[in-house]
């Protein structure tokens, strides 16, 4: 047997942070039986990651300080996708930005 799931109303929000690359938001909301409840949501622009291999297969990886985990870490290149911009556009410019690489496709 399924599970109905609830359905939510948002009654207002109100933004609770503005954290330069993202805003996170407080919704206040009530279920179809009055159960109220509040969520939090992140707003984010579009965003993209890019897989990158080399010639020899091997992953193109960058390292950037992380403040949260106070750590340098190994990720793959990505970025805010800008206004306008197409997203395999902002790929290619985030790789060569972040690594000096340029994709072929």
């Amino acid at each position: 047997m399924q599970e109905k799931l609830k359905i939510w109303t948002k009654l207002k929000s109100k933004q609770i942070a503005d954290c330069r690359i993202f805003n996170i938001r407080e919704d206040f909301c009530k279920s179809e039986d009055n159960e109220n409840a509040n969520f939090y949501v992140i707003e984010n622009p579009d965003w993209v990651n890019i897989f990158a291999l080399t010639n020899d297969k091997d992953i193109v990886l960058i390292k950037q300080y992380r403040h949260g985990t106070n750590e340098i870490t190994l990720e793959v290149p990505g970025g805010m996708v800008d206004d306008g911009e197409d997203a395999a556009e902002c790929a290619n410019r985030e790789l060569l930005e972040e690594t000096g690489y340029v994709a072929n496709e």
